[in-house]
């Protein structure tokens, strides 16, 4: 607590994205600061005990110390959590303002004509500072509804207005 109090350690919370191992108590991780020159090590303390509300991922509390301590508080930073797998994953970013909740799932409309437009499911997402990454069930060049998402929502599946 000393360190804290004195500026010379940070605690800093990393967000990990679902279907990612979380990191060993003791482990170290990589934290970037405002350019990629600014990487600084720091060591996990431990797994947080909720989720963020906003994200709806785990997270590991990192402990940062010397000048790493001073980075930005309340700025989203990345970091770098170790997979132990060398393969690589291939998919694409779906912008927040693509998706839309339906009977607990979670959707996206693509533009496949000039006027059709076919609403497919956001399945096994990685939340990322841009959006969701997906690895499946969309593809690089799909034309994904970006503006007005809920309109064709509204259209495909109109509220009924009787009252009974």
């Amino acid at each position: 607590m000393n360190e804290l109090a004195h500026a010379r350690a940070q605690l800093v919370r990393v967000e990990i994205p679902a279907g990612l191992p979380i990191p060993k108590t003791g482990s170290g991780l990589a934290v970037r600061g405002d350019s990629q020159s600014d990487a600084f090590a720091g060591k996990v303390l431990g797994v947080l005990p909720l989720a963020d509300p906003r994200l709806q991922t785990r997270g590991v509390l990192l402990e940062l110390r010397g000048e790493a301590a001073r980075l930005p508080i309340g700025e989203m930073l990345s970091a770098e959590v170790p997979t132990g797998d060398a393969s690589i994953i291939t998919g694409v970013i779906l912008p927040r303002s693509a998706l839309l909740r339906r009977n607990a799932r979670v959707w996206a409309y693509v533009q496949t004509g000039p006027t059709l437009f076919v609403r497919r499911e956001v399945r096994d997402y990685h939340p990322v500072l841009d959006g969701w990454f997906v690895a499946e069930g969309f593809a690089p060049g799909d034309h994904v509804v970006t503006a007005a998402a809920a309109a064709l929502l509204g259209i495909e599946s109109p509220v009924s207005t009787d009252q009974h």
